[in-house]
């Protein structure tokens, strides 16, 4: 009998002992209970984390404005008139082709099909994003995961997506998105404001 009691607490065991009942028991209540709000509190870290990131990049900006200022002033003193150097972020070119490479397009998905999925991310994503406004970056990388969460064509139903199965490597796609390697300083020469 006693083999049979020391048995039985092995098959019960305690929070500690791995495939144990109550050990599956506590891992099933984090899945149930407390999963979606750990998700939510480390996707926050990442979003504070990066737009830190993007106010570096805003630092480093603001260091060669003010050597683009000096360039600017002897423009403005030159003959030519109303030659001045802009400066700004913007989303880099291959930005959408480097996403969606990460993205299985053949997952039913906001961003299913080549073309359907391409477009949708640059009009409803990229388009209206400030790349220069840190609370607009911020909604950008908000709404990209809840576009890979959700279903977000047009016709669809808004169905819950998982994003294991919609994306070819996560890890990849969230340090290129998070780390914003995306996001470049552009210059630009204008005439009268052009």
């Amino acid at each position: 009998m006693s083999e049979w009691n020391l048995r039985n607490l092995e098959i019960i065991g305690n929070t500690e002992t791995a495939d144990s009942l109550v050990y599956m028991k506590s891992k099933l209540d984090f899945l149930d209970n407390s999963i979606e709000s750990e998700i939510s509190n480390k996707r926050e870290l990442r979003i504070k984390k990066s737009i830190e990131v993007l106010s570096k990049k805003n630092e480093i900006k603001k260091f060669y404005d003010e050597i683009k200022e000096g360039i600017s002033n002897k423009l403005l003193a030159s003959d030519v008139s109303g030659l001045s150097i802009e400066s700004s972020f913007y989303c880099a070119n291959d930005f959408k082709v480097t996403l969606l490479r990460n993205v299985k397009q053949n997952r039913i998905g906001s961003f299913y099909g080549g073309d359907d999925g391409a477009t949708l991310l640059q009009e409803e994503l990229i388009t209206p994003t400030n790349w220069n406004d840190e609370n607009s970056v911020e909604n950008f990388l908000r709404k990209l995961i809840e576009y890979l969460e959700f279903d977000k064509r047009i016709n669809s139903k808004n169905e819950k997506t998982y994003i294991g199965e919609t994306t070819k490597d996560r890890k990849e796609l969230y340090s290129y998105v998070y780390g914003l390697s995306f996001i470049e300083p552009y210059y630009d020469l204008r005439q009268k404001g052009m």
